[in-house]
């Protein structure tokens, strides 16, 4: 770690960075929310986002945008995938606990279109790669080159969750448990060192819990495969919140972030010296 009154400046350039990333996407939210196609106003979010870290990485710290974990090699296809089916199986797994406790019913929903899912398909790889590029990305990264790795990986995921604190029907526990996955996704990253885990992870989640089975995602509506009935109590369901803000959803989040805490292990100089790169 850095020494001196310039330890903290990558941290304070990450924050310096979240705060434009803010208000571009503010912008961004204004002129094309209103677009037929939402995937549309998430592609031009992603691609403002990767176009925003190319110039953070190359005209401020005259580094490749690739040292954020970008570089794809067969191994990072493979973590891609492997993401793909952690997020499934947490995603499952509230969604059958749910079921078998009653707290919600499902309907098949007849009016789905195939081109509606290949849409949100799109739209859920959009918003994994922008949040991704961030968190884990650019303010996480940033982050271990002024901190210790415990305490990067808690002020990245605790903005993380503060991040959705704007989200339709946000309550207290949402926050918690995103924070929680953020704590997960970062954990990914260091395991993998890359973003294709995590952004894997996220992808599915997110795509599987609206899009196939009909929860709300972070408190937006989207069509589902399923139509998904809550009976429960909010606290225990996440209600129009979805399951990011339920006790299920915190139980299953906070077990598998657990399992994946005691499997890492730590290797703070290798990183630190990649992300200098």
């Amino acid at each position: 770690m850095e020494t001196g009154k310039h330890v903290y400046q990558p941290l304070v350039r990450a924050f310096c960075f979240l705060v434009i990333w803010v208000l571009g996407i503010i912008l961004i939210s204004h002129v094309l929310f209103h677009l037929s196609y939402v995937f549309l106003y998430w592609f031009f979010a992603a691609v403002y986002t990767f176009i925003l870290c190319y110039v953070f990485c190359s005209f401020i710290e005259h580094r490749s945008i690739w040292s954020l974990g970008l570089k794809t090699r067969g191994k990072d296809v493979l973590d891609f995938v492997l993401g793909i089916f952690i997020g499934l199986f947490m995603i499952t797994t509230v969604f059958l606990m749910e079921i078998s406790l009653g707290l919600i019913r499902i309907e098949i929903n007849s009016k789905i279109e195939i081109s509606y899912l290949v849409h949100g398909l799109l739209a859920s790889l959009s918003v994994a790669f922008m949040e991704e590029l961030i968190f884990r990305g650019y303010l996480f990264q940033n982050a271990l080159l002024s901190l210790n790795e415990n305490q990067a990986i808690l002020i990245s995921s605790i903005v993380f969750g503060l991040m959705h604190i704007f989200n339709p029907n946000v309550n207290f526990l949402a926050i918690v448990v995103i924070s929680i996955i953020g704590i997960l996704l970062a954990i990914c990253y260091l395991k993998t060192q890359g973003l294709h885990f995590p952004i894997g992870l996220h992808f599915a989640w997110n795509f599987f819990e609206g899009y196939i089975y009909g929860f709300p995602i972070s408190g937006n509506r989207v069509e589902g495969v399923l139509v998904t009935i809550i009976e429960g109590p909010a606290w225990l369901t996440g209600g129009q919140f979805g399951p990011e803000g339920s006790l299920i959803g915190l139980v299953v989040s906070l077990i598998v972030t657990l399992i994946a805490f005691s499997l890492h292990d730590s290797n703070k100089r290798k990183i630190t010296e990649r992300i200098q790169l």
